[in-house]
Order: structure tokens, then sequence, then C-alpha cells
């Protein structure tokens, strides 16, 4: 039975990619057959081909289709089974994938007022440079003034030795 196989070989894949790093495009899942979307899909496949796969055999045959039948309900049931599980697995998935891109929006806003943070930071810094600056020019303003009055002490200490007798 062909979807019975393809069902078996679908939850090995899951599994086998499921460990995995998740991949956070939705459009793309990992694999087809383990889209949300597509489980009932393949679900409502395989019922109609286990019903409908002997219906036109003949009277004689009626026990041994009975018996078939029955081998293909079990199969359905189990196929429908491992289909609901990867359903489940799926959601879980989903759900990770979500809270993973919240917490990467999250982080992206954190980011972006770290860089705020970190722009006023530097703006902060240059107008305190700048004003170490001006602070530095008055300072060296009042050291040329005081040197100008030291200058102009001497000479006059020196016009007043020159007027005050020694002895």
């Amino acid at each position: 039975m062909p979807y019975f196989n393809r069902a078996s070989t679908c939850k090995r894949r899951y599994r086998h990619y499921s460990g995995r790093s998740i991949s956070t495009d939705r459009k793309s899942p990992i694999f087809e057959s383990t889209r949300i979307d597509q489980v009932d899909y393949h679900a409502n496949i395989i019922e109609r081909e286990l019903l409908y796969k002997n219906h036109d055999s003949n009277e004689h045959e009626h026990e041994h289709d009975n018996h078939i039948r029955q081998r293909n309900v079990r199969r359905q049931s189990t196929i429908n089974n491992m289909l609901m599980e990867i359903k489940q697995q799926q959601i879980g998935t989903n759900e990770k994938v979500n809270r993973l891109y919240e917490l990467q929006v999250d982080m992206g806003k954190s980011m972006h007022q770290l860089y705020e943070v970190q722009v006023d930071m530097r703006k902060s810094i240059k107008k305190i440079y700048e004003e170490q600056v001006k602070t530095n020019m008055n300072q060296n303003k009042y050291l040329e003034q005081q040197m100008e009055l030291i200058q102009e002490l001497k000479m006059i200490n020196k016009k007043l030795n020159e007027f005050i007798p020694q002895k």
C-alpha cells in the first residue's frame, strides 16, 4: 500500500529531522508531508484508497475482501495514529518556532534600544569632551593672565627696587 509506506517514511523522516535545527521559514516546512494542512489531506486519501480498493470484486472473493478490508482498516487506524502524532509534533514544533520568532523580535528590539543608548552615550561623551576643551581653553587664558600679571608684578618690583635705596 503506497500511502502506508509514505506515512511510515514520513514519520521516520519527521523524527530524524525534528531533532535537527528548525527552519524558521514557515512557508517551506522540513518536508511537505508534515505540514499540518497536508496531514488531513493524506488521511483522506488513505481512507478513500482503503474503502474503494476492492470495490469491484465478485461475491466469491467476498470473504477474502472482508479480510483485506479488516487489515486495511487496521492499517488505516495505524496510519491515522501516526499522522495525528506527526500533526501533534508539528504543532509543538510550530509553537517552539513561534516562541523562537518572538524571542528574536524581542532581541531585535533590545538591540535597537541598546543602539539608541550607545548613540546617546556618544552624544554625551562628545558634549563632555567639548566642555573639557572649553574648560582647558579657559584655564589656559587664566594661566596666561596670571603669567602677564606675574610679569607686570616683576616689572613693578624691579622699578620699585630702582627707586628704593638699598642699604
